[in-house]
C-alpha cells in the first residue's frame, strides 16, 4: 500500500528530520520557533485498542481511509500546528524529549463538539481535527469516509477522504513556507488564503 503521508510531506523531508524514541517523526526543523520546533509532527502509529476507542466514541465503524491514517500516524500537526488531525495516545510527545510526554486523549473535545453542534453530530459528522490561524475551521469525518472543513458549524468543501483533505491543506499552505525553515507570508495572509480556499 502506498505511503500517502510520506507523499504529502516529501517536499519537506531533509537531514534535520528527527525520529523520537517513541516513534514520532518530526519533519523540517524550524529554528526560528525554537530549538525543538518542526514544521510537521507525525505521531507514532496507533494500536488496535486506539482505533476501537475512537470507534466507540464516534459510534460508527471507522472508514478505511481514516483508519489507515491512525494506524500509520496516530495524529499529526502540520505547518507549526496550523493544521491538526487528532489521534488517541496514552502519552503525546511533541518534542524529541520523552520526558515531555503529555498524557491524555486528543479526542476529549468530541463531547464539546457534540454539545455545540448537535445537528452536525446527528447528521453523522465527527470532529477529527482543525485548522487554526486567525480564524478556526473544524475538520470533520463521516461514516462513509468523506471529510469536510467547516467554520462555525456551517458547510464547507467536502473531500472524498482524509488524504484528499490533507492534500488540499498542503496545496493551500505550502507556498507560505520554505523547506529551509523560513515563513514567507504573514499569518494574516495565510488566513486570507485559507478563507478563500475553503469557502
Amino acid at each position: 500500500m502506498p505511503d500517502k503521508m510520506n507523499d504529502l510531506i516529501k517536499p519537506w523531508r531533509g537531514p534535520s528530520d528527527h525520529l523520537t524514541p517513541s516513534g514520532a517523526l518530526l519533519v523540517c526543523h524550524w529554528p526560528s520557533e525554537g530549538a525543538y520546533a518542526y514544521l510537521h509532527e507525525l505521531y507514532p502509529p496507533g494500536t488496535r485498542a486506539d482505533s476501537e476507542l475512537v470507534q466507540r466514541q464516534f459510534e460508527f465503524q471507522l472508514p478505511r481511509s481514516y483508519l489507515s491514517l491512525l494506524r500509520k500516524h496516530n495524529g499529526a500537526r502540520f505547518f507549526l500546528g496550523a493544521v491538526s488531525v487528532s489521534g488517541v495516545v496514552a502519552n503525546l510527545v511533541r518534542s524529541p524529549h520523552p520526558d515531555q510526554a503529555q498524557p491524555g486523549l486528543l479526542f476529549d473535545g468530541l463531547e464539546i463538539f457534540r454539545a455545540m453542534f448537535p445537528e452536525r453530530w446527528d447528521a453523522g459528522w465527527r470532529r477529527i481535527g482543525g485548522v487554526t490561524v486567525n480564524q478556526q475551521w473544524s475538520i470533520e469525518l463521516n461514516q462513509r469516509g468523506a471529510v469536510t472543513v467547516v467554520q462555525d458549524g456551517k458547510g464547507g468543501p467536502v473531500f472524498s477522504d482524509i488524504w484528499q483533505c490533507l492534500a488540499r491543506m498542503m496545496q493551500l499552505l505550502t507556498p507560505s513556507f520554505h523547506s529551509e525553515g523560513t515563513q514567507v507570508d504573514s499569518w494574516d495572509d495565510i488566513d486570507k488564503r485559507l478563507e478563500l480556499g475553503l469557502s
